[in-house]
C-alpha cells in the first residue's frame, strides 16, 4: 500500500517546532486519530507508540524516523507525516537527527501488511531523491502530490 493512500492532509504537519521525542509521539497520536472512524483512543496510540520505542529506536538515518505500532480495534492502516522545523535527537544509526517522521498505525492482526507498508517506506527512505522530495514539499497538497507521482529510479 502506497504512502499516499494512508495519509490525509489533515495527518500532515510541515515546518513543526517539538522539543523532544516524546513531544513527537504526542503530535503522530494526535495526527493518527484525526478524522477518525474507529474512535481510535489518542492515549492509547501514543502508549503503543511509546513501547515501541522502547524496544529500540525506529529511525532508519538520513534524518528519517518510522514510529509505528498495531492497535486493537482499528479498522484500517493509517500513516501521518511531520516535518520538523529542527531535527531531533533520536538515537540514529548514522547519528544524525530526525526531521522526517513518518507515524504508522495498524490493525493488530495485520502482521503481514504492517511488515510490507514498513518494509516499502524503509526502502524509499533511503533513496535521497524520495527524501529530498519530502523535504522540499511546501504544503500538504504538495506533499501528496509528490508521493502519488513519484517514481522509484529503475
Amino acid at each position: 500500500m502506497a504512502l499516499s493512500e494512508l495519509l490525509t492532509p489533515q495527518r500532515i504537519a510541515l515546518n513543526s517546532r517539538l522539543s523532544s521525542r516524546k513531544r513527537l509521539l504526542e503530535q503522530l497520536s494526535r495526527q493518527l486519530t484525526k478524522s477518525d472512524s474507529n474512535t481510535l483512543d489518542e492515549r492509547d496510540l501514543f502508549e503503543a507508540l511509546c513501547e515501541r520505542e522502547r524496544l529500540g529506536s525506529t529511525a532508519l538515518g538520513h534524518g528519517v524516523a518510522i514510529p509505528h505500532a498495531r492497535l486493537e480495534g482499528l479498522d484500517d492502516s493509517r500513516a501521518a507525516f511531520i516535518r520538523l522545523s529542527t531535527a531531533l535527537d533520536y538515537e540514529t544509526p548514522d547519528g544524525q537527527p530526525v526531521d522526517l517522521v513518518i507515524g504508522l498505525a495498524v490493525p493488530q492482526a495485520c502482521t503481514d501488511s504492517h511488515l510490507r507498508i514498513l518494509s516499502e517506506l524503509a526502502g524509499c527512505l533511503q533513496l535521497e531523491d524520495f527524501r529530498d522530495g519530502l523535504r522540499q514539499a511546501g504544503n500538504a497538497a504538495e506533499l501528496l502530490d509528490f508521493l502519488q507521482h513519484w517514481q522509484p529510479p529503475e
